[in-house]
């Protein structure tokens, strides 16, 4: 009996003793791991510091910078933005009204449509802001400084009034078309792709995406301005260097390795200190019952013991053991997971393909699909790290072909104004009006064009899913917010013709009864 009962004891001793050794394996296992990964990246080359992702630039004092904030930030009070007209709002998929079809639109906030006198008043109420703004722009300006170093806390309040100024200068813009001003047009559009420049220097996601919205906007404001006739040679051929000298993807790139470094360090963090770990699992938060139950039922009550179970199991249970076994594991599986998306992103830009990016996407898929729940828990935070910056390469990708549209828009231009009629092949504008052929990331190859006799050329690019579609801007099912090159190809839109104008007025929300 005594023989028995020592070697149950031994049984339970062994029962309990084996997840202490199993969690001990994993946190050494992750540890030498991670050690060894990061002596190999190094030695290949890779900064994974932060410091070492930080801007060479000398740092200059960056007063020309916070009075160009200054300046934006009183501007923003005209509400420009928000009276533009629909620069590059579709009535139909691949068509946009020409600003000259205009005489008002809705705003979005005011009760009755805004008209070019409201615009031009709203322009006029901050023009010498906007002068001293745009003088500022010409010179050489100092990015902002950022502490790189503070991760997910840097306050980065520059964004999005630097938005606001290029949707600004995009009214402005419009205004100077419809005025017949050209020259101030291109000027005003330059200096709107300044805005964006500002921000070039930035290796961190947020900032590259705000520069693709920048893109974006310039794009369609583009497109307004190749609409208005009276447009000289000269002045395109300024048009297009502009846009030459606009590049997204060596940018992007140089965000998602200070991304992985700034990772790197708040795994840091959360080894020193579970409130940060807490806080960035988001569970700062007490439980929310379900919307379906009334207070004080006992639905709700079901609700928050179910929630609080749920959290003090996580807090006092699961974060303790990624915390001592697994967090060394999850960040060598972050690191090893962004140093595959950043090689990926490197032979994109190399190839000027996407179909790297594709092929790494179809990879990084069926990894995750094949993780069991343990990995759920093993890879906890790098999940949540890394599933938003797998998409950030595409946004870049997206940028920099519709830059490659542009241009070709504007030769396709220059060439119709010289000989009176499209060409029949892109081919046919190299070298005179374009230094190569436009370039499609999304295929790999040259743009797609279409002459037409009887309209305008089809110009596209395949989009994203790399498929031909034959020019086709329609939106498939998938897209839940339709907007300006989001159909089943990127097509260059057409603008709408006179008997289709009636409708489409009416589908932007202009008052059709006011109407020249």
């Amino acid at each position: 009996m005594k023989a028995l009962r020592k070697k149950r004891w031994w049984i339970l001793a062994l029962v309990l003793a084996t997840p202490i050794l199993l969690l001990t394996g994993a946190h050494l296992q992750g540890k030498w791991a991670l050690s060894r990964l990061r002596r190999d990246l190094t030695a290949r080359g890779e900064k994974l510091l932060v410091e070492e992702n930080e801007p060479q630039a000398p740092r200059r004092s960056n007063g020309e910078f916070r009075e160009l904030m200054f300046l934006v930030s009183r501007i923003k009070g005209a509400e420009v933005g928000i009276l533009c007209p629909p620069m590059g709002r579709q009535p139909e998929p691949g068509k946009l009204v020409p600003l000259h079809w205009l005489t008002n639109w809705p705003t979005g906030r005011a009760r009755s449509n805004a008209t070019w006198t409201v615009l031009t008043t709203a322009l006029a109420s901050s023009s010498n802001l906007l002068g001293e703004a745009q003088l500022l722009l010409k010179a050489p300006l100092p990015a902002a400084h950022l502490d790189y170093h503070l991760g997910f806390n840097m306050l980065l309040p520059h964004l999005a009034s630097l938005k606001g100024f290029a949707q600004h200068l995009s009214g402005a813009v419009a205004e100077s078309l419809q005025a017949g001003r050209l020259d101030l047009a291109k000027d005003q559009l330059r200096d709107l792709l300044a805005v964006g420049d500002l921000l070039k220097s930035e290796p961190i996601l947020i900032s590259q995406l705000v520069r693709c919205s920048i893109v974006a906007i310039g794009v369609q404001t583009t497109w307004q301005a190749l609409q208005v006739p009276g447009w000289t040679d000269e002045q395109l051929l300024d048009l297009q260097r502009t846009w030459q000298a606009v590049d997204m993807l060596p940018e992007m790139m140089a965000a998602l390795e200070m991304e992985r470094a700034i990772v790197l360090e708040s795994y840091g963090s959360m080894r020193r200190s579970p409130a940060v770990l807490t806080q960035y699992l988001g569970m700062g938060g007490g439980p929310s019952s379900s919307p379906g139950n009334a207070p004080g039922s006992l639905g709700e009550l079901i609700d928050q013991l179910t929630g609080n179970a749920a959290e003090v199991a996580t807090q006092h249970v699961l974060l303790p053991i990624w915390h001592f076994s697994f967090s060394y594991g999850d960040e060598a599986h972050y690191l090893k997971s962004m140093q595959f998306l950043i090689e990926s992103g490197r032979t994109c830009a190399k190839q000027r393909s996407a179909e790297p990016i594709r092929e790494a996407k179809r990879r990084i898929e069926e990894a995750a699909a094949a993780e069991g729940a343990l990995a759920h828990v093993r890879h906890l935070m790098s999940r949540n790290f890394f599933g938003a910056l797998v998409n950030s390469i595409d946004k870049a990708l997206g940028a920099e072909t519709q830059k490659e549209i542009v241009l070709a828009a504007i030769a396709v231009q220059r060439y119709t104004l010289r000989y009176g009629h499209p060409p029949g092949r892109l081919e046919e504008l190299v070298p005179q009006w374009a230094d190569r052929l436009p370039h499609d990331y999304w295929a790999g190859n040259a743009l797609s064009y279409a002459a037409n006799s009887n309209a305008a050329p089809r110009l596209y690019s395949v989009g994203p899913d790399g498929r031909d579609a034959g020019g086709n801007p329609t939106n498939d099912a998938t897209v839940k917010n339709p907007a300006l090159f989001t159909g089943r190809d990127m097509v260059w839109p057409v603008a709408v013709t006179e008997t289709e104008l009636p409708a489409a007025l009416k589908a932007l929300g202009c008052n059709t009864n006011d109407m020249r």
